[in-house]
């Protein structure tokens, strides 16, 4: 039996949490976080008694080792400073990305792990969803012949982008991540993975365009309470968190879980009035980008073009990859994949059936396929070693993304350092 303890219990932690509970080989036995309401809710919907709960990071690593392995979901800052103590105790971690926005960090979290013996692995969750796995599949098959472009993007639906990086906790880069690294390195991950090659230069482009207050309408309030526009305005936070009836929109409310740990409209509606998702989008301390472009050419040749942005309706990733004798090309919103070699008849791939993918937790499947794969890695079953992304895996997707932002911040192509 596997012994779980769950650091961090926000959206992310409390989601392998239920997901680890799908699999009978492992048992959650310590949770901590620094909001007493949330331990509280995890040790209820866990079955835990009162003494495995903890309040915070100092008290739980001073109660010594409580289980095999430690998943560290806690903010980005603190990626680093957990899993290294984690490691010193003698757990083995599984480690929300990103891991932190110094490269020089994952080296020393590898060195740490290597000396301890012990195994951390990042939730890059994209690689263990079937969905991606079967590009790689096509990719190394050969069947698209040599690959030379590839083109994949990740469009972040503006309700999203609104909630996470202009209101939420990643809103700004020095006290969390730039916006690259807190959302797409999942998919710098991804690029490294299908081409199987580091990159050799990165040149990127991004900035703020749109919310900021010169983007305000005339006579905006900063507070979406007291603002003459929040009838109307799709970016109301009571639309958001609350639902509007008159609103056709079947997404909303959505993002209630940040905002207050009581689900009642009172309780909610308490909440936007003193913390910042109330707040008018134009009005915030917000400095991420809210659009960013990489031209990536790697050491075998391929090059990958990305661009992320925060204007879509929906959340979806879309890929195009050109081969010497045929293409690839997909839209993860609709689950399929279309492979056309030329000269032949198109082949679609569906995976919009959940019970044939088993998909799971979020991100395509992703969550509930990493979190199977952890079990089995620390149980000793059998583990698909290649989509594994162990931390000297997850080195190159840092590097990748330190790379876009030297070069978005100085305007200048990045080479690979030798």
């Amino acid at each position: 039996m596997l012994t779980i303890a769950i650091l961090g219990l926000g959206d992310r932690g409390m989601n392998y949490g239920n997901l680890s509970r799908q699999c009978p080989e492992a048992k959650i036995v310590a949770v901590c976080d620094k909001d007493p309401q949330r331990v509280s809710l995890a040790l209820e919907r866990f079955g835990l008694d009162r003494e495995q709960g903890y309040g915070d990071s100092q008290a739980f690593f001073a109660a010594g080792k409580l289980a095999d392995v430690v998943f560290v979901c806690t903010q980005d800052r603190d990626h680093y400073g957990h899993t290294m103590e984690a490691l010193k105790l003698g757990y083995h971690v599984m480690v929300e990305k990103p891991v932190s926005p110094n490269p020089e960090h994952l080296k020393e979290i590898r060195d740490l792990a290597r000396q301890q013996n012990r195994k951390v692995v990042v939730c890059h969750v994209l690689r263990y969803s079937r969905f991606y796995q079967k590009i790689r599949e096509l990719l190394q098959s050969g069947i698209i012949g040599r690959t030379v472009l590839i083109r994949h993007s990740e469009n972040v639906a503006y309700w999203h982008y609104i909630h996470s990086y202009v209101r939420g906790h990643w809103h700004r880069e020095e006290e969390t991540s730039p916006m690259l690294l807190a959302k797409c390195c999942h998919d710098m991950d991804l690029l490294y993975w299908w081409v199987g090659s580091p990159f050799a230069s990165i040149y990127s482009q991004g900035g703020l365009t749109f919310y900021t207050p010169a983007s305000a309408p005339e006579g905006a309030a900063k507070a979406c309470f007291q603002c003459p526009h929040r009838d109307t305005c799709i970016y109301d936070a009571r639309l958001q968190y609350l639902g509007r009836a008159d609103h056709p929109a079947p997404r909303f409310p959505w993002g209630t879980y940040a905002v207050s740990n009581q689900p009642e409209e009172a309780a909610i509606t308490a909440a936007l009035q003193s913390n910042s998702y109330g707040r008018c989008v134009f009005a915030g301390d917000n400095n991420v980008v809210d659009y960013q472009t990489a031209e990536i050419r790697f050491e075998n040749g391929v090059v990958a073009q990305f661009p992320v942005n925060g204007f879509s309706n929906e959340n979806y990733r879309k890929t195009h990859i050109f081969g010497t004798q045929g293409e690839i090309y997909c839209n993860d919103l609709e689950e399929t994949i279309t492979l056309h070699v030329f000269g032949q008849e198109k082949q679609v791939f569906d995976f919009s059936d959940p019970n044939s993918t088993g998909y799971g937790g979020g991100h395509v499947g992703g969550d509930l396929g990493l979190v199977q794969d952890v079990v089995a890695l620390f149980t000793g079953k059998e583990v698909r070693q290649q989509q594994l992304t162990l931390i000297d895996e997850t080195l190159e997707s840092h590097q990748m993304v330190d790379a876009c932002e030297r070069s978005r911040k100085t305007g200048q192509v990045i080479l690979r350092d030798k």
